[in-house]
């Protein structure tokens, strides 16, 4: 302001703001590329519109492969910014924006690391209350390259591989591979993911109830080991016989409660 308490504003701020307007100002806008993200992450947690002009030059910095010079980390603090919004509309909005201008197939980071269907799977999330985790909305973001490559954080690639395995278990609905999926998580307690998790990430794409009667099974099938090895001890198995007899009273308890659910 100056001595009279006008507004010294060249770009016509005030008016943009009042009318939620997000507008680059120069040229140097391209000086870096991470505005671009930026702008998504503003457009979406400031609820603004972005001007066309912006837009427009948002897109041909992505299509010249502006954006391929970023490195991981800085990309990972914006979404991670993103997330620490708490909604997961906000985490929606600003993916749907980062689509619209092309980045998700254009830019090397997303190409290589996010899953292009995040943007339909996240609108699957609108209307949740819980407040957004990090490591859960990177576990819904990861395409399995980025489990493989990229480990953003330990805990985000858990959550991912367990899910993983239990939509495959989901998917074929065999007790073998319910079997393969408890034996990988054979200590099931002291893991980060749980029920809630598990949900969270599968609704929208399969059935809650099975997700939790798969999930009590496989709770179940973690609980045999101490009931039956004594009586496997008493009936003279031992070494390979103890561990195969032991793989057939799961497969059977597991059969169990699947055809009891």
């Amino acid at each position: 302001k100056n001595d009279s308490g006008e507004y010294i504003d060249p770009f016509n701020g005030v008016s943009d703001i009042r009318s939620r307007i997000l507008r680059h100002t120069t040229s140097a806008f391209e000086e870096d590329p991470l505005r671009v993200i930026r702008l998504a992450r503003f457009r979406a947690s400031l609820d603004f519109k972005i001007h066309p002009t912006t837009f427009s030059l948002a897109m041909k910095m992505i299509e010249r492969g502006d954006l391929d010079e970023l490195s991981d980390e800085r990309i990972i603090a914006e979404i991670t910014k993103v997330a620490q919004y708490g909604s997961w509309e906000v985490v929606y909005d600003f993916f749907f924006c980062l689509e619209s201008m092309g980045a998700l197939w254009q830019v090397k980071f997303f190409r290589e690391h996010i899953d292009r269907s995040v943007v339909g799977i996240l609108k699957n999330k609108l209307g949740f209350s819980d407040v957004v985790d990090i490591d859960i909305l990177f576990a819904i973001i990861m395409s399995k390259k980025a489990e493989e490559e990229t480990r953003f954080t330990s805990t985000a690639s858990q959550i991912r591989r367990v899910a993983t395995k239990l939509q495959i278990a989901y998917a074929t609905g065999t007790v073998a591979d319910l079997y393969e999926f408890a034996i990988a998580n054979r200590n099931w307690g002291q893991k980060i993911v749980d029920l809630h998790q598990l949900i969270f990430l599968m609704s929208g794409e399969f059935s809650v109830d099975r997700v939790e009667c798969m999930y009590d099974t496989m709770r179940s099938v973690l609980c045999v080991d101490a009931n039956y090895v004594q009586e496997m001890n008493d009936n003279s198995l031992v070494g390979r016989q103890i561990g195969e007899e032991l793989r057939r009273v799961r497969i059977a308890k597991i059969y169990e409660h699947m055809s009891q659910n």
